[in-house]
């Protein structure tokens, strides 16, 4: 009933993935805030990652800017035996930064309002009776999309974005933030990599675009204050100032 959600008191609800559901729709139907971070069984670990502090700094108000993380997991050790291991950090993170379609090796700020999730389910909720994105556009005018994939190859992450650009989603669009896809991380399919994935659909905007972000599904993720005002540095790392009004 999100009626009745958008007229109750607001509180922080925060996950990712299938949460995307609840998180990204806050947004753009209740005109709530969300976070996109963690779920709870990350938190059950020896050492906090600092991208763990992180979150708990954002939503307890006491940080409102996050950065990146220098690496991150391909596969998790934490399992029935070990439950309480910290993230398995194996792989250097490198952001690569397009302007378009071209790359460049540093962005030029840029802000909006942050908006995003998960592009599987993202992909499903175009066109039905939740999508109300035409009505957020309109009112915030400049967005930043954030999205990352799970289930999806790379395939079909280049036809879940075509559909939401031609439905008009990113009309608006400030900028993007692309997280590590999980399942299509490094795939290759008939020459269609993770990255032309996106710059295909998304460098017509000339929009700049960061890629291999901490978001998502590869550990370590920054918590994203989804339905906030944001502004984006990136080069070598990515820094988000979150503003809440």
């Amino acid at each position: 009933d999100f009626d009745a959600i958008k007229s109750a008191k607001p509180k922080w609800y925060m996950g990712y993935s299938d949460n995307t559901n609840f998180t990204f729709l806050l947004n753009t139907i209740c005109d709530t805030a969300s976070i996109y971070g963690p779920s709870i069984g990350a938190f059950g670990q020896e050492d906090l990652h600092q991208a763990l502090i992180d979150t708990i700094d954002v939503f307890t108000g006491k940080k409102q800017r996050v950065t990146g993380y220098d690496s991150f997991e391909i596969e998790s050790l934490k399992d029935e035996e070990h439950p309480f291991v910290s993230y398995n950090l194996t792989e250097k993170k490198e952001l690569r930064l397009f302007m378009g379609e071209a790359e460049v090796n540093r962005l030029p700020e840029f802000k909006g309002i942050i908006t995003g999730g998960c592009l599987d389910c993202l992909a499903n909720l175009v066109g039905t009776k939740y999508d109300n994105v035409a009505a957020f556009n309109e009112k915030y005018k400049e967005v930043i999309w954030f999205v990352e994939a799970c289930e999806l190859n790379t395939m079909s992450i280049r036809r879940a974005l075509w559909n939401l650009d031609r439905a008009g989603w990113f009309k608006n669009a400030a900028g993007f933030i692309i997280g590590r896809p999980l399942a299509a991380w490094k795939q290759d399919l008939m020459g269609l990599d993770q990255y032309k994935a996106v710059t295909a659909i998304l460098g017509k905007y000339g929009k700049p675009i960061v890629m291999d972000a901490d978001v998502g599904h590869l550990a370590p993720a920054m918590p994203i204050i989804s339905g906030a005002y944001a502004t984006v540095t990136a080069d070598a790392n990515i820094a988000i100032d979150f503003t809440l009004k």
